[in-house]
């Protein structure tokens, strides 16, 4: 279905950059006189806001959406009122789907609103196809590629107080670091509004993507981040510490949630070890009283006792059943093993970042 989805679009493209006016028909020219270009901006919108009015939704496409989650929204706006937007198709470089946004049927707007899927915390490239034309005019199309550059925490909101958790990473610092450095990092990494250090000398911000609270205060010898995930701290010291142009820091972090995650994980790997252990020996087992059972049946075929030999091929057919249910629950027992690996290992390259 998204292929599909995206070869039509594709085809509405193409379609869109052939000109089917012609020199002598002076309608077409006229309905495309006033048609200006169309701008870009990267917003973020806040789902448990106020609703806007009739009036504001017109011209921010919020209400007509509908959108129910707190999501980085892209906002497409022509120039002039005679221009009306058709289609606008949003590819990023960490996503494999495309976004596509249309308006409502039968609607005429100069602003469309595309709600973004969340991404990870990098930097990435956001490139947008926007089909438009004239107001009255159904024959000829533009589309204009708009290329915007998404900062790397763009999914973190500043807001006006955050609560204190027991998750934290705290940097020491070997010299002085200047509110104007953090400011300048805020600005670069954020999107607008961008947070602000307060009279505390602290930023509060809110992770849109699961409302987690996330906070980061400057002392005089060191930064200290707060924050329930270990691997937001670990990306916002990486990207704080290269702003501030300091390659090898240590640093003391505590998680304990994660980390008692990573014990619970720890412990079951010894018990995926003796599940597969045992299941070992048993196939082993009975591989060797299969093998008895088919000298068993081939000795009564040869003395063509069929008796016994209907005996040992039912007895062979069961024990194949318990050896095919065995190998199930064998291979379900090494992939939990290995994704109790992938887990322990994702939290200590979290916790090496």
């Amino acid at each position: 279905e998204l292929e599909q989805q995206k070869r039509e679009v594709l085809v509405q493209l193409q379609r869109s950059t052939v000109v089917l006016a012609t020199k002598d028909s002076p309608s077409q020219d006229a309905c495309d006189v006033g048609v200006g270009g169309v701008n870009a901006a990267l917003g973020i919108y806040i789902a448990s806001a106020d609703a806007p009015s009739s009036d504001t939704a017109t011209t921010t496409g919020l209400a007509r959406h509908g959108h129910k989650r707190d999501s980085v929204m892209l906002t497409v706006t022509a120039e002039n009122e005679h221009t009306v937007i058709d289609m606008v198709v949003v590819n990023m470089d960490v996503e494999s789907a495309s976004v596509v946004q249309q308006p409502a049927p039968h609607a005429f707007t100069n602003t469309l609103s595309v709600h973004l899927p969340p991404t990870k915390n990098q930097r990435c490239a956001l490139k947008a196809s926007v089909v438009y034309g004239g107001r009255g005019s159904s024959n000829l199309r533009r589309v204009q590629e708009i290329s915007i550059d998404v900062p790397c925490f763009a999914s973190l909101v500043p807001c006006a107080r955050t609560e204190r958790c027991d998750s934290q990473c705290v940097l020491p610092l070997r010299g002085i670091v200047y509110e104007t450095q953090i400011a300048h990092w805020l600005e670069k990494e954020f999107l607008s509004p961008v947070p602000r250090l307060d009279a505390d000398h602290t930023v509060h911000l809110r992770d849109i993507r699961n409302n987690a609270p996330v906070l980061i205060q400057l002392l005089v010898s060191s930064i200290v981040i707060e924050t329930p995930s270990i691997a937001l701290a670990g990306d916002l010291v990486q990207s704080m510490l290269q702003s501030l142009g300091i390659t090898d820091l240590g640093s003391v972090a505590s998680f304990p949630n994660e980390l008692a995650i990573a014990q619970e994980v720890m412990q079951g790997i010894p018990e995926c070890d003796a599940v597969g252990q045992r299941l070992s020996g048993d196939m082993s087992a009975h591989t060797a009283l299969a093998k008895g059972l088919l000298y068993q049946a081939e000795d009564a075929r040869v003395l063509r006792a069929l008796g016994p030999m209907k005996e040992a091929y039912r007895n062979l057919f069961t024990l194949n059943q318990t050896i095919l249910a065995q190998y199930k629950i064998r291979c379900n027992n090494q992939r939990d093993k290995v994704d109790s690996l992938k887990v322990l290992l994702q939290f200590i390259h979290n916790g090496t970042a």
